[in-house]
């Protein structure tokens, strides 16, 4: 079945209420995570959840071979771009951080408090 509507007649407000979308939604409400890939301006890569374009969500990173640190990858979870949450990250000669990252930095418990730690 099949209905042809003359839209040019209707208001925005009905046509809304067609597709029962509420008058106040934001536009914010509209953009949801997707996947995909971003490139760096450093040459970094990352694949997974995107936002607004953006690593945000589960990913990986795969950096650039000239990074001053010496990674290589970070598996998990990515705010702004940054390790934040749980992951693992790998660094030259087989080093590895497995735990939780906050701003890009690995989490180290210290007794009952966390330290970070610039990896």
């Amino acid at each position: 079945m099949s209905v042809d509507l003359d839209i040019e007649n209707y208001k925005l407000e009905d046509i809304l209420n067609l597709f029962k979308v509420p008058l106040n939604f934001k536009e914010e409400d509209m953009k949801k995570p997707a996947k995909g890939t971003y490139t760096f301006d450093d040459g970094s890569v990352y694949t997974g959840d995107l936002l607004n374009g953006k690593p945000n969500g589960l990913g990986e990173i795969k950096y650039a071979e000239n990074n001053e640190r010496g990674r290589i990858s970070y598996v998990g979870e990515v705010k702004e771009g940054k390790p934040d949450g749980k992951g693992k990250m790998t660094l030259t000669y087989w080093r590895m951080y497995d735990g939780d990252f906050k701003d890009g930095m690995f989490l180290l418990l210290a007794g009952t408090e966390y330290m970070a730690i610039d990896v």
